[in-house]
């Protein structure tokens, strides 16, 4: 058995629209959108990985008009499966909820109070996480020393150094950002370093800005679902839809919740028979991913982020550190919320607490851990 390509292509439909008697183009009635499928067309299906291949459709979508003339130029799109992890800042309703026009600001006192007491609560929170995320891209993906790097066997550490930036996109939009990685990519001799990338960046930005330099707590979901990019780095699609789910309905408090798609597809990856180089690399990377995962105490699966494995691959030195600063942060949040009657915050972050305490790192906090 040779390398396995994770895609499965369902179809490969010709871009001649097909039109009726009046010589417009073939309509659905009510999407008023044809999709050019002429007779004969060849299905192929690639074998499946244990039933979560990635699949891939291209296809020709034509706009209907109200005129008689037919579509000169229909966009041609592809659809792909994609690996999606959905952020949210959270908060940022709050700070935004007594904002409308800019003030009147006459003097720089004035502006500085504006600067300080808003800007600095809503914007600087959001290029902060941008800015967080393209480092984390930078300095852990695309450096030849990376410690993951250096973890795997030398044979296998040519499979690493193919994690190109393309593999990995960032939308940037309102007070999140979606980040994802498509599974079709032909591009890509290996689709598991997406995802590694993704639980990765999801669990290190979660912890991060949990800390007191930041004080900004992040959700999240990571799910695979299909999706189609309207414009290069632009996705839309139910890929979009699951993770934003899991992120907004899910998770609840800052954690990152992953959906059992990509449970699903990690396992299958896990379980591919060493055949070759690139089979070996992507079982290798697909065991470190799961072992980066919990099972919450409401049986949801999370980046555990504080796990052992999740620091030797990722957080490696600046674990405690971070460790120490966020519990301090959290403990301090769930005292706030408890002593002002906010019931729900306060269970949320009793929540977080009691993750934190059950998973100290082997070196001893000084963080006071008893809020009792």
């Amino acid at each position: 058995m040779g390398s396995i390509d994770y895609r499965r292509n369902i179809s490969r439909i010709s871009p001649t629209v097909p039109h009726g008697g009046s010589g417009r183009p073939v309509a659905n009635s009510d999407i008023r959108t044809s999709i050019a499928c002429p007779n004969g067309t060849d299905w192929h299906t690639a074998r499946e990985i244990r039933g979560t291949a990635a699949r891939t459709c291209d296809f020709t979508r034509t706009i209907l008009m109200d005129t008689d003339k037919p579509a000169e130029a229909p966009p041609a799109f592809s659809v792909f499966n994609y690996c999606v992890c959905f952020l949210d800042i959270l908060g940022q309703r709050h700070a935004l909820r007594d904002q409308g026009l800019l003030p009147w600001i006459t003097t720089e006192e004035q502006r500085l109070t504006f600067v300080d007491e808003v800007l600095k609560k809503t914007i600087r929170p959001i290029t902060r996480l941008q800015t967080q995320t393209n480092q984390f891209v930078e300095t852990f993906l695309k450096r030849s020393d990376s410690q993951t790097r250096q973890s795997l066997p030398p044979d296998l550490r040519e499979e690493w150094d193919k994690v190109q930036e393309k593999q990995l996109c960032v939308q940037y939009w309102s007070d999140g950002l979606v980040a994802f990685s498509c599974l079709g990519n032909k591009e890509a001799p290996v689709q598991i370093n997406g995802a590694f990338a993704l639980i990765g960046m999801a669990g290190s930005l979660c912890l991060m800005n949990l800390g007191h330099q930041f004080r900004n707590p992040i959700r999240g979901g990571i799910e695979i679902a299909w999706g189609t990019e309207l414009r290069p780095g632009e996705l839309y699609g139910p890929a979009i839809a699951r993770s934003y789910e899991l992120e907004s309905e899910v998770a609840q408090y800052p954690r990152i919740a992953v959906g059992a798609r990509m449970i699903e597809f990690l396992k299958a990856v896990d379980a591919l028979p060493p055949t070759d180089k690139p089979s070996r690399y992507s079982a290798t990377m697909a065991k470190m991913c799961l072992q980066m995962l919990l099972r919450d105490l409401d049986g949801q699966w999370i980046i555990h982020y504080l796990g052992d494995a999740f620091r030797e691959a990722v957080s490696r030195h600046e674990h405690l550190g971070m460790y120490e600063d966020a519990l301090k942060f959290i403990s301090e949040e769930y005292v706030r919320f408890r002593t002002a009657g906010d019931s729900k915050l306060a269970m949320r972050y009793f929540q977080l607490l009691s993750y934190f305490q059950h998973h100290p790192p082997k070196a001893p906090p000084h963080a006071v851990t008893d809020v009792a």
